[in-house]
């Protein structure tokens, strides 16, 4: 009989171990679950982090480009537009990539118009049609301008896209 009893005991205590296993079990699966979560949206925040950090970077050397390419008042009135940007250029040209905007626009008004120039690599100002891709910063710069003339020592607006070469992209 009381090898009966331990038998039972035995079996119970094997059953209860076996229920704890199971519970721990699914408490682990549980909590990596959770921890897995956990650490895809810390990742996630670093990743937006950086996405951040990355664009403010880009952000300001793109105007602290703009702002060593475009003189000031002062420039343009002692030297006129086109050698005060010009100057400006060569300047920049000097310490800078000149592959690194594609194109620099110069936008001038002049006679109730904006007129576009552009700024090429040897640092000359010719006037140039405006591309398609900028038809809506002259949408946008045409409004407070449209029949007022020449801005007084108003140097326009310079505008520094990084436009991918077309060579470089597959055809359509």
């Amino acid at each position: 009989m009381k090898r009966i009893g331990q038998n039972r005991l035995e079996w119970a205590l094997l059953g209860l171990i076996a229920l704890a296993c199971a519970g721990l079990s699914l408490l682990q699966y549980q909590w990596t679950g959770e921890v897995s979560r956990a650490e895809r949206a810390r990742l996630r925040a670093a990743l937006n982090d950086q996405a951040g950090r990355l664009i403010r970077a880009f952000d300001d050397e793109l105007r602290e480009n703009c702002r060593a390419l475009l003189p000031d008042a002062t420039e343009i009135r002692e030297e006129g537009a086109r050698e005060a940007h010009t100057s400006r250029y060569r300047q920049w040209a000097a310490s800078h990539d000149r592959a690194l905007l594609a194109r620099i626009g110069v936008v001038v008004p002049e006679h109730g118009a904006l007129l576009l120039y552009g700024i090429d690599f040897e640092g000359r100002m010719n006037p140039m049609p405006w591309p398609p891709e900028w038809l809506t910063l002259r949408t946008v710069h045409d409004a407070p301008h449209a029949g007022r003339g020449s801005a007084a020592g108003g140097s326009g607006g310079l505008h520094a896209h990084r436009i991918p070469d077309r060579r470089k992209l597959p055809s359509p």
